[in-house]
């Protein structure tokens, strides 16, 4: 029995992963008790019957979906390649529930890593070179309880289900709920913006979100990982689905598995153990309006150069990278190898001359093991930051967030209390396209401010950890370690300066020879030096903006974000922290004197002597 009724799909951006699925109608010779419906392990596969399982024993995975509340009647959430794919199978009734079964039949394939092995192979036709094949088996399970729909998947079935028809969230909603903050086993993170670096990170024993080195604030945390209170299972999982880990189970038990799901997804526990969850909202597909504006913004940044936006594989629900990705518009099409990248969709884009590519760009990404390609827009590949209105956005993995308010305000309020040192070190205006931060850096402080300039200069660490670190870019007689940059519409940019700062502070507080490379560059300032206290250094971030008002009002929100991680960092490490503004002059702006406001018999420091200063390591 087909499912021609349900409609067409657009994409899913799920992999599956590769589960035996075997079936069986003979309950003859099962064990005693296999008839009341227990699933189990068998063999190291999965032991399933189509009228109910074999097993009592082993560890048994519920992969549960579940589906928008707001779907249309009949429509399942699921792609079109069900209704090729998969074949309806008679079940048993379920007091409580209204239950279907679909399952695909296996088909071969072969891997595309066996004509590698021919190479290898003194035999190319050995049968177990020939013999290598890949089999894939998928089921699908729909249910319907209290007025929700829920998808029970197995195998590649979670390749059949359409992620924009799912309630995104759920299984981390979930989890969240019932985990103790105490008893987290692992998490999935995914940084909103700027690069869009992703992290798994699990633990052999259960710990606190501190423990595995999370700090939410900065990154959209999509995945946990725990233990539950028994009654619950033996461990949970969730992102938009939700995996239940049990020591055995009965399909008749599932009604009353389904309500405590769901109430554990109606609680609201989770805001006093896991508040950052709130941090970043995901914005309703139902908001039209909304979505259209976020989408025509993103097209501008594409249109107008791909400056300050990123693409990435949208790497969900632990989702490998793709063997290809295909690019296409109409009848044109470009083949990238492995995964997307900017500069692939800056010149389709330009070459094609697309007018709106996050909505007619079209992806088709090829995996290893997967029959058909994955098909979706630009959407879930795009990373970077949007305003509307008086709210901040950002897309990930196909979804808009907005930040919350509050969050904002918190954060707006710790950065402002960062010293200022604008006026103290009166660094002089920066003149864009006419020197770049190598000269900048030559004649940075004008004022009578003793100085060495160690832009470029590396320090690199002898054994141990193979580590090559660029101290600062001016160092000065008062003990500040000053790393400049010139601020673009680019977060990342911004990101990479404050990791500097981060990573010197950490080093000079716990490499002997790191505090040694930078007491050699200070003893040219002062005669007898010594290092002091920790507290009394001082990482300094000037930064170049055209922006007016204060440097950390004009800094975007994620810059702000990792502004406040390097603060947290420099601290711990004991040294202090201040941010100093640059005037950033553009081409075209007429100005006074280049020398800027501090023209006029100012004092070079030491740093004339570059060259003395660059090659020391």
């Amino acid at each position: 029995m087909g499912l021609t009724r349900w409609p067409i799909v657009k994409r899913a951006v799920t992999i599956p992963t590769e589960r035996r699925l075997r079936a069986s109608s003979n309950l003859e010779d099962a064990p005693q008790g296999a008839q009341d419906g227990y699933l189990g392990n068998s063999d190291g596969g999965w032991s399933v019957s189509l009228t109910y399982s074999l097993s009592l024993g082993g560890r048994v995975d519920l992969v549960l979906f579940k589906l928008r509340d707001d779907l249309d009647e009949g429509d399942w959430g699921l792609r079109a390649v069900v209704d090729e794919e998969y074949k309806q199978v008679p079940v048993k009734e379920i007091a409580g529930l209204e239950i279907r079964l679909y399952v695909k039949t296996a088909k071969v394939n072969v891997p595309k890593w066996q004509k590698d092995l021919m190479l290898l192979a003194l035999d190319q036709a050995a049968e177990e070179i020939i013999g290598l094949k890949n089999q894939s088996t998928g089921a699908l399970v729909l249910i319907e309880r209290g007025g929700h729909r829920f998808l029970l998947v197995y195998g590649t079935g979670r390749h059949a289900v359409d992620s924009s028809s799912i309630e995104a969230g759920f299984g981390l909603r979930v989890a969240a709920n019932v985990i103790d903050p105490e008893s987290l086993k692992g998490v999935d993170t995914r940084a909103i913006v700027g690069s869009g670096r992703s992290q798994v990170i699990s633990m052999p024993s259960a710990g606190s979100l501190h423990k595995l080195g999370i700090e939410p604030t900065a990154d959209l945390v999509r995945y946990l990982e725990g233990k539950p209170p028994e009654e619950i299972g033996t461990g949970i999982a969730g992102g938009d689905s939700l995996r239940l880990t049990m020591k055995s189970f009965s399909y008749r038990s599932l009604p009353e598995k389904l309500d405590e799901v769901v109430a554990a997804y109606d609680s609201r526990e989770y805001k006093d153990k896991f508040p950052f969850l709130d941090y970043f909202t995901r914005v309703p597909r139902t908001i039209g309006e909304l979505h259209s504006k976020l989408r025509a913004k993103l097209d501008a940044k594409i249109l107008s150069g791909g400056e300050d936006i990123e693409f990435m594989n949208p790497d969900s629900d632990r989702m490998p990278s793709p063997d290809r990705v295909l690019l296409k518009w109409g009848r044109k099409s470009y083949q990238v190898q492995g995964q997307i990248s900017k500069d692939a969709v800056l010149k389709v884009v330009s070459q094609w001359d697309v007018p709106d590519p996050m909505t007619s760009l079209q992806v088709y990404a090829y995996y290893e093991g997967v029959e058909n390609p994955i098909k979706t827009s630009l959407m879930p590949y795009a990373v970077a930051e949007v305003e509307v209105g008086a709210g901040m956005y950002a897309p990930c993995a196909g979804a808009w967030y907005r930040i919350d308010r509050d969050h904002l305000v918190d954060l707006q309020e710790r950065i402002r209390r960062i010293p200022d040192l604008t006026d103290e070190l009166s660094l002089r205006s920066w003149f864009a396209g006419a020197e770049d931060e190598e000269d900048y850096n030559l004649e940075a402080l004008e004022g009578d401010i003793d100085h060495v300039v160690l832009d470029q200069s590396l320090f690199y660490n002898k054994g141990g950890r193979n580590l090559k670190v660029e101290i600062c870019d001016l160092l000065t007689r008062r003990k500040e370690l000053i790393c400049v940059k010139k601020m673009t519409r680019s977060s990342p940019t911004l990101s990479h300066l404050f990791a500097q700062g981060s990573v010197s502070a950490r080093l000079f507080r716990d490499n002997r020879q790191y505090q040694s490379a930078v007491m050699q560059h200070f003893g040219k300032l002062v005669p007898a030096p010594r290092m002091g206290d920790l507290g009394s250094w001082k990482v300094v971030f000037a930064i170049a903006t055209d922006k007016p008002g204060r440097l950390v009002d004009s800094l975007f929100f994620f810059s702000k974000v990792n502004l406040d991680l390097a603060e947290r960092a420099i601290r711990g490490a004991g040294l202090g922290i201040a941010v100093a503004k640059i005037n950033l002059i553009k081409p075209g702006v007429v100005t006074a004197s280049r020398r800027g406001k501090s023209e006029g018999g100012a004092k070079r420091g030491h740093g004339d002597d570059r060259s003395e200063s660059m090659r020391l390591f």
